[in-house]
C-alpha cells in the first residue's frame, strides 16, 4: 500500500481532473490519520517528527496546519479533498 501522501496526492490529481480547479482541503478518517504516523521522521521532516512522538499526529500536523498543502479536516466520515 502507498503512504498516505501518495493517497492524498492521487485524490489531488482526480478531484483536478474532474474538477478543473485545485483543491483546499484533505477530510481525513481515524485510520489515516494513524497512517501519517507510520512515515518515518525522515518523510516527514525531524521538527513534525519530533512532535509527533512528544504529542501524536494531530497536535503536530495542527501546528504544521497542512498535509500535502491542503488543510486538514479531521474525524471525516471518507477520505476525500474538496
Amino acid at each position: 500500500m502507498k503512504d498516505i501522501r501518495w493517497q492524498v496526492n492521487k485524490k489531488i490529481h482526480e478531484f483536478i481532473k474532474k474538477n478543473g480547479y485545485i483543491p483546499t482541503k484533505v477530510y481525513l478518517p481515524y485510520d489515516k490519520e494513524l497512517e501519517i504516523g507510520n512515515l518515518i521522521a525522515d518523510d516527514i521532516g525531524g521538527p513534525v517528527a519530533s512532535e509527533m512522538f512528544v504529542n501524536g499526529v494531530r497536535k503536530a500536523l495542527m501546528e504544521k496546519g497542512t498535509l500535502v498543502g491542503l488543510e486538514i479536516v479531521w474525524d471525516a466520515n471518507e477520505f476525500k479533498v474538496e
